[in-house]
């Protein structure tokens, strides 16, 4: 590993999120998800670099935009972003989510009962 990267490992998460925040509100939040899935947040420190690299290479709003549809997706890893910016996805709207709702109560749907009992005309074993 080269001195700089050995350097980054020992810092605390908290520095890293600090230094990521200046990106944007999203890009934090998605680094945030990195380093709290894993076992020791050490472990994703190189993805959030890869997300710091991307933001130098390609504009921090690309990158930002990009973070927000990944947490939207629950995408929450730096080749997700890189895909996302590939595709120029990070370019076009999001797509408004559905919130799930419960079972349709209508009159017309009939439910798991009919079709045990037997009165709709199916088999029953």
């Amino acid at each position: 590993m080269a001195l700089g990267q050995t350097a980054v490992v020992k810092w605390p998460p908290e520095r890293l999120t600090n230094w990521i925040s200046k990106i944007g509100q999203a890009t934090a939040q998605l680094a945030q998800e990195i380093l709290s899935r894993r076992a020791h947040p050490q472990q994703g420190f190189r993805a959030c670099l890869g997300l710091v690299s991307l933001a130098k290479k390609l504009g921090e709003a690309r990158v930002e935009a990009a973070c927000l549809r990944a947490l939207a997706y629950g995408a929450f890893s730096c080749k997700s972003v890189a895909r996302i910016i590939d595709k120029e996805l990070d370019k076009a709207p999001l797509p408004l989510l559905i919130p799930e709702s419960g079972p349709i109560l209508h009159p017309n749907i009939r439910g798991a009962s009919y079709f045990l009992t037997g009165v709709g005309g199916g088999h029953a074993d």
